[in-house]
């Protein structure tokens, strides 16, 4: 049985039409939505990706080398699942999913799912650390290339391309993270 946000956003995405055929869709999350939604949040490196058929669809499996976990018991190595990659010369792209490279910092909003964790809200679950020529300080921003977000507007859901953010410095954003992690939910729990 659908719910009506499930039926909600389908309605969204089919008024959307062919302008947004290569986008996937996904509800607009900020840093504080974010945390919420994460089972665990991680910095680290990723040392390795593997794709694979599953289910008539290529999907990578992306093992993260922990560096420093802000929320979650996430061990030393996560494994994250995300769609697309190349199999025997057949590549596929999921428009709007994360995308790790390996030997990439990276900084990770996951949800559980199996085994394996994805990134939430897609894209947005995900941000990418390089250091600035310009400062020398290491900075992180999102990649929301072929991502649509929802957003409530005056007719109901709205869809637009995901805006992506300009870099923001790394330490700022670990201690944002750290302060939104610690703080309690709205109603009380965590």
């Amino acid at each position: 049985m659908r719910t009506p946000a499930c039926r909600a956003l389908s309605a969204l995405v089919l008024s959307l039409g062919p302008a947004a055929a290569h986008a996937s869709v996904a509800a607009e999350m900020d840093l504080a939505e974010l945390c919420r939604s994460a089972d665990a949040v991680i910095h680290g490196i990723v040392v390795s990706a593997e794709s694979a058929w599953e289910d008539g669809v290529i999907a990578t499996r992306s093992t993260v080398r922990v560096a420093r976990s802000l929320k979650g018991a996430a061990g030393d190595q996560v494994v994250v699942r995300t769609l697309g990659g190349v199999v025997g010369g057949i590549g596929q792209i999921a428009s709007g999913e994360a995308a790790l490279r390996p030997g990439e910092e990276v900084l990770l909003f996951l949800e559980a799912a199996g085994p394996a964790y994805r990134a939430v809200g897609m894209a947005q679950g995900a941000f990418h650390v390089r250091r600035d020529p310009a400062t020398g300080q290491k900075a992180a921003w999102q990649e929301l290339g072929g991502l649509a977000v929802a957003r409530p507007g005056p007719r109901g859901l709205e869809a637009a391309p995901a805006a992506r953010g300009a870099p923001v410095a790394l330490d700022e954003l670990l201690r944002r993270i750290e302060r939104l992690v610690a703080a309690p939910a709205p109603g009380g729990s965590r």
